[in-house]
């Protein structure tokens, strides 16, 4: 689905701009930052990483727009709009309004710098002779090690079994072992373990008289490492030299025939090792490795026009960029880090300030953070009158750009970007929830734009959402709320996050990198229910069942089911269970060595809800054999918590520690007999729908008090009243919105429709106070203060505030819990005339369903199947149903 995604967007991990990917497959980016600067100050580069007075301010969801709002002089009085429009799949506009307010004229400038982004900044190349066979190592027909890891068929960040990515080798990747070391889990590098091994078929086209086999490796222990050789006729023990760089090792081995031939390695327990690559040949000299740096300095030619052509070394494509002014100057940067230009000459246009990397006193040192090249073309003179607007524009593209200096010329740029801007699409709520749409907007426009590339996943380069810039890889559960944000505004979008985490490949069972919460389950049901297109997602079931399979502990070596409290643990894996770091319980853990004997309650609790989701679906599809299975796993996870993990006292689920046998002990708790698990991870068997009714009594005291865990800012990772919350800590004294969600809907699954929006409500408020000030949208907010916190561009974890300001301020929205399919939902253009139709899969207890219509509905006329069917509109024009306990189905019409 890779092409979803255009070839120019939002790409960069470094800068803020427009970035192309090269359509060679080898993951290298070029990128476009526009700087607009204020002459003779000292306003950042709009670095993606940190805050740099950039904001996110308007994205369509296909990408071909996107815009963001830099701060020159805060707030409001002089700021920058940049705007990015596709003119067509090879060509993008870039405008800059410059805005003030201010009661004084301005002189400002505009910086672009233009430079090339490899995977690596260095690499590593081989030449071999003629007629010679390559194979790099991971192109094995096996790879096993003796001892079995609990990530065989787990492997890290989308990697094939083995597999590493490290420049210092030949096409960046490597074959061992470099899985990151795991708290009490201690393993053999491959070729320490005996009869670790390695064996390829490939196919010889020719007779190969007197062959070597040259081994391109590194050992990564002190010793030799040893195995046993087979290929042909030859079978011998070969010894790899220690060595701490890529080397080779040249083995004569005789004649080969052609045909199919297999080489098979065999350890013997001797040195680790990591290999490279293997070449056959009859001239083992001519294999030599070299190792160089990137040329990243282009060759530059500018026209009669002052357009600007780059050409850089072995990249096929050439780009082109011309600014729509004639205040135009070059400047070249030796630096792949812009921080290290002296600010001030950054933002002065005179030549005599051309060396941008020279400080002005001997006190300081020119730096070079990191390699790399800039093209610096500056656009001078831009002087704007006081209370006045002023616009420049740009064009990037990998053709020639045909230009003419006329006014229509212009007139035509401007038609462009409107055009382009057209397919943004403005939020639009309900009156009374107009007051949230900035700081929704701001989310949406984060959201969108927090893509980078290249991210790398099983042998290819990809496009992926992160839930923020600063964080330049894959990530599990935080993705999967990306997903759901997205299916606020895209659909196509949301499957886009899904199908990449889902997996059908041997070497993992489902996309790992961080907390295993299995999001992307709860994404594909919400893609079901709000598009009602079950035939099409269906085909991810197979998938997300490989996925909840693993993290019960049911399939491909997983080890999350060790314990014989029946409790699943998912420590061998992550060092976080629940996403919540700081989660007191958590560190105490790890603190005190205890991963391999404790189980969080969190686990569990999303096994059971995972299994319950699945088995709808499985009802639907007629796998019989499924449901009978997901029945006994709901049955034995949820004796597990009720037998082990219930803290009458403490009013929460328990952390649960075990012996080295896998016999639970008891609860997790302080030196002074206080239960550690005081917290959102200690409720979650409300959300798994596995508390008894005492226990779920007991449960929403606890979430709605504000003495405990509700908040003035919403509901607290961890107890207020526990003698462990920090005030000053990530998680733990803050308020997160993830979670908030999973209470949400289980709240809707329980009828507690008015504690539900008391959830939404206040999130949507203090995100509106936070986001409206600052214009940043924060992983959190502090709840001594009030205040965001941490990342400051974050999407990911904080999508549900879009989600809940849909379900109750934009028209057309159904919203239910876990356990309420929606069958059908059909409403007219105006959003005037609804016909829902729901089918319930838990008739025990009272369930709610919320419908979103036009709020111009002055006499709405609710017809529903069933009698007696309670509804309130605490919103105009948005109705909550709670569907009484013993409903199976029912269709609501409101006219």
């Amino acid at each position: 689905m890779d092409n979803l995604l255009p070839a120019w967007g939002p790409y960069s991990k470094k800068y803020m701009g427009v970035s192309n990917i090269i359509a060679d497959g080898r993951g290298i980016r070029f990128d476009t930052v526009v700087h607009p600067t204020i002459v003779n100050s000292s306003i950042p580069v709009p670095n993606v990483t940190f805050p740099s007075g950039y904001h996110p301010w308007e994205a369509s969801a296909d990408l071909t727009y996107f815009c963001y709002r830099y701060d020159l002089i805060w707030k409001d009085e002089l700021y920058a709009d940049v705007s990015f429009s596709a003119i067509n799949d090879e060509t993008m506009l870039i405008r800059i309004e410059f805005v003030n307010n201010t009661k004084l004229p301005r002189n400002c400038m505009l910086n672009y710098f233009h430079a090339i982004e490899y995977p690596f900044k260095t690499f590593t190349d081989i030449e071999i002779a003629d007629n010679s066979i390559f194979i790099h190592c991971l192109d094995y027909e096996y790879f096993s090690q003796t001892e079995k890891r609990p990530w065989d068929n787990l492997q890290p960040d989308g990697r094939k079994k083995g597999e590493f990515l490290d420049p210092n080798f030949v096409r960046n990747q490597g074959l061992g072992d470099r899985v990151p070391k795991k708290e009490g889990l201690i393993f053999k590098k491959f070729g320490e373990g005996l009869e670790d091994k390695v064996g390829y078929s490939i196919i010889v086209e020719n007779n190969i008289a007197d062959a070597y086999l040259v081994f391109g490796y590194r050992t990564c222990t002190q010793d030799d490492a040893s195995f046993k050789l087979s290929i042909a006729n030859y079978y011998e023990i070969v010894n790899f030299s220690a060595s701490s760089e890529l080397i080779t090792a040249s083995i004569k081995v005789g004649d080969i025939e052609r045909g199919k031939v297999n080489i098979d390695l065999l350890a013997l327990a001797k040195g680790g090792i990591e290999f490279n690559f293997i070449v056959i040949t009859q001239n083992p000299q001519a294999v030599q490795l070299t190792k160089g740096v990137y040329n990243f300095v282009p060759e530059t030619t500018i026209d009669e026009n002052k357009q600007f052509k780059f050409i850089y070394d072995g990249i096929p494509t050439q780009f082109y960029f011309k600014c729509i002014s004639n205040k135009v100057r070059r400047r070249r940067l030796n630096t792949g880090t812009l921080e290290d230009c002296t600010i001030s000459r950054l933002s002065n246009s005179d030549p005599s300030f051309d060396n941008v990397l020279a400080t002005f006193t001997d006190s300081f040192k020119q730096k070079k953070s990191d390699l790399g090249f800039y093209e610096n073309i500056l656009v001078h003179s831009i002087f704007i009158p006081e209370n006045s607007r002023h616009v420049e524009y740009a064009i990037v593209s990998n053709q020639e750009i045909l230009f003419d200096s006329t006014t229509y010329f212009l007139e035509k740029l401007e038609q462009i970007y409107l055009k382009a801007r057209d397919k943004y699409q403005p939020i639009n709520y309900k009156r009374e929830g107009s007051k949230y749409v900035l700081s929704n907007e701001i989310l949406q426009s984060t959201t969108l734009t927090n893509i980078v590339y290249p991210i790398y996943k099983y042998g290819e380069y990809v496009k992926h959402f992160t839930p923020g810039k600063r964080w330049d890889c894959l990530y599990t559960w935080d993705s999967g709320f990306v997903g759901l944000g997205l299916l606020e505004y895209d659909p196509k979008l949301a499957e886009y996050t899904l199908d990449m985490y889902l997996s059908d490949v041997p070497d993992y069972a489902f996309l790992m990198h961080g907390t295993p919460v299995p999001v992307q389950i709860y994404l594909l049901l919400e893609l079901m229910q709000r598009t009602q297109n079950f035939e099409y997602y269906k085909k991810y079931y197979h998938k997300a069942k490989r996925f909840y399979n693993f993290l019960a502990g049911k399939s491909e070596g997983s080890t999350t089911a060790k314990f014989k409290s029946g409790m699943t643990t998912t420590f061998d894996y992550f060092y976080n269970a629940s996403g919540m770091d700081d989660l007191p319980a958590q560190v105490y853990t790890h603190n005190n060595k205890l991963a391999q004997k404790m189980a969080a309650v969190v686990s569990t609790s999303q096994v059971i809800r995972s299994a319950k989701i699945l088995r709808m679906m499985a009802e639907r599809m007629d796998l019989t054999e499924d449901v009978l299975i997901y029945n006994i796993d709901i049955e034995n996870f949820t004796d597990a918590l009720q037998n082990y993990s219930w803290d009458v006292e403490a009013g929460y689920f328990s952390y649960v520690y075990h012996d080295e046998n896998g016999n639970p002990l008891g609860f997790l708790k302080t030196e002074k007999g206080e239960n550690f698990n005081k917290s959102v991870d200690g409720i979650y068997p409300i959300i798994a729908g596995a508390c008894t009714e005492e226990q779920k009594n007991i449960i929403l005291e606890r979430l709605k008090s504000p003495e405990r865990l509700f908040s003035h800012v919403g509901i607290s990772s961890v107890d207020l009243s526990a003698s462990y919350f920090d005030p000053n800590g990530y998680w733990n004294g803050s308020v997160w919105f993830p979670h908030q969600w999973f209470i949400y809907k289980t709240m809707l699954d329980i009828g507690e429709t008015d504690f539900a929006y008391k959830i939404a409500n206040t999130a949507l408020e203090s995100w509106k106070k936070e986001v409206d000030d600052s214009y940043y949208t924060f992983e959190l907010l502090n709840i001594a203060t009030g205040r965001g916190g941490w990342f400051h561009n974050f999407g990911g974890l904080s999508t549900p505030i879009n989600i809940w300001a849909n379900i109750y301020y934009k028209a057309g929205t159904v919203t239910t819990g876990f356990e309420t399919w929606i069958e059908e939902a059909k409403f007219s253009e105006d959003f005037t005339q609804c016909s829902i139709t729901i089918k319930k899969t838990n008739i025990r207890t009272d369930s709610a369903v919320i419908i979103s219509m036009a709020e111009d509905i002055h006499r709405a006329i609710v017809k529903c199947s069933i009698k007696n069917i309670a509804f309130t509109q605490r919103i105009r024009g948005t109705f909550e149903f709670i569907i009484p306990s013993g409903t199976k189905e029912v269709v609501i019409q409101i006219d």
